[in-house]
């Protein structure tokens, strides 16, 4: 689940990632992000498009589309932006499916949850970061199979099996 974080914006109270961000210490910033109606309903035209392509996007090609629906030179930073906030709220998913972008990269494609699911693809499909647990239990295996090969090395030297004559 995502956590908002309100902020004070021209006299509003807001809250990112549900409203379109900016730099406080950069005006210019401020005013791009006056100039975008609003990030929902960027967002909106994004879950029209995921749920109209079984197929998916990638970001790239989202951002071309968007381009054409009223949203001219969205920069892919803007079109992560939004597809994170929709892969929060459950409403998008990225998948292990790459395709290439139109600098030759390959991006991850995202889907409408129900097209992924279809798919036999979900949000466990594709990358993701291991949570701090995972993490941890992780960290335990391997401090347990240091001790082992510590212990395993320990013994072979006392039976002088890493000592030869000459060496």
């Amino acid at each position: 689940m995502v956590q908002s974080v309100s902020v004070k914006w021209w006299g509003h109270n807001m809250t990112y990632p549900t409203d379109p961000g900016h730099q406080a210490h950069s005006e210019t910033s401020a005013a791009a992000a006056r100039r975008l109606t609003t990030a929902e309903s960027m967002e909106a035209e994004i879950i029209d498009l995921l749920e109209g392509y079984e197929t998916g996007f990638t970001g790239d090609q989202l951002a071309v589309l968007l381009d054409g629906r009223g949203y001219p030179g969205v920069q892919i930073g803007t079109m992560s932006a939004r597809l994170r906030g929709l892969e929060h709220k459950g409403k998008a998913v990225r998948t292990a499916l790459t395709r290439p972008t139109r600098s030759g990269r390959d991006a991850n494609v995202w889907m409408a949850p129900r097209h992924a699911k279809a798919a036999g693809l979900d949000a466990q499909s594709g990358p993701r970061r291991p949570s701090v647990a995972e993490l941890q239990q992780r960290v335990q295996e391997l401090q347990r199979q240091v001790t082992r090969l510590t212990l395993e090395n320990e013994g072979l030297r006392k039976q002088g099996a890493f000592y030869r004559e000459g060496i």
